[in-house]
C-alpha cells in the first residue's frame, strides 16, 4: 500500500492562497511513514494547509492506510471519517509490486491531484480503495486518488460514503509500465 508521495514545489505553489501556506517550511517532499507534509483541511468552513505526520503507531504497529469501503465501521477511524477528512496534494506515489519494487504513478500531464485521507490528532492516514488499471497490474490497493472538483466534495463531511465510492480516480500513468506481450 502506499508508504511513500512525492509533492514538487510546483505543485505547492499553487496553493499559496490557502490559509497557511506562510508556515511551510519546505518547497519539496518527499513523504515516508512518519515523515511530516502538508494536508489541507477545513476548519468553520475554511481551507487550511496544516503539516501533520503521516502514519500513526498503534501498539508499535505503524498504521498507514484504511480501506475506503469500511472506514465508517471501524472505531479507530470512523469518527475521524465523519468529522476530520483531509487531503494530501501531491505530485506522484509509490506502490511496491509482489518483488518489493517501488513504481511510480502520477498524471500523464503531470498535473498535482489529491489523495483522501483523515486525521488523527496530528497524524493522518490515507484511504485506500480497489486499484484501477494502472495499478492493478502491481498492487490489490491504491490510494484514492481525486481530481480538484471531487476533492473538494470529498472534504464535505455532509458527503456520504456511498458518494464518495461513486467518485472517479484520476487517471494514473507508470513510466515503467508496458503491455503485456503475446508470443503467439
Amino acid at each position: 500500500m502506499c508508504r511513500r508521495f512525492k509533492i514538487e514545489s510546483d505543485d505547492l505553489k499553487s496553493l499559496k492562497v490557502v490559509k497557511g501556506y506562510e508556515t511551510l517550511s519546505k518547497t519539496f517532499y518527499d513523504v515516508k511513514v512518519g515523515d511530516d507534509s502538508p494536508v489541507l483541511t477545513v476548519s468553520l468552513s475554511v481551507l487550511k494547509l496544516s503539516v501533520l505526520t503521516f502514519g500513526i503507531n498503534i501498539y508499535g504497529k505503524n498504521i498507514y492506510n484504511a480501506r475506503i469501503e469500511t472506514i465508517a465501521e471501524k472505531d479507530l477511524f470512523s469518527d475521524a471519517f465523519n468529522n476530520r477528512r483531509c487531503l494530501v496534494p501531491v505530485s506522484s506515489f509509490f506502490e511496491d509490486d509482489d518483488y518489493k519494487i517501488e513504481h511510480q504513478f502520477y498524471q500523464k500531464d503531470r498535473k498535482p491531484f489529491y489523495l483522501c485521507g483523515i486525521c488523527l490528532d496530528q497524524s493522518f492516514v490515507l484511504l485506500t480503495s480497489k486499484p484501477d488499471e494502472a495499478i492493478s497490474y502491481y498492487h490489490k490497493r491504491m490510494p484514492l486518488a481525486l481530481s480538484k472538483e471531487d476533492a473538494k466534495r470529498y472534504l464535505n463531511t455532509k458527503t456520504g460514503l456511498k458518494e464518495i465510492l461513486s467518485f472517479n480516480s484520476v487517471s494514473l500513468f507508470c513510466p515503467d509500465s508496458s503491455s503485456p506481450i503475446s508470443l503467439f
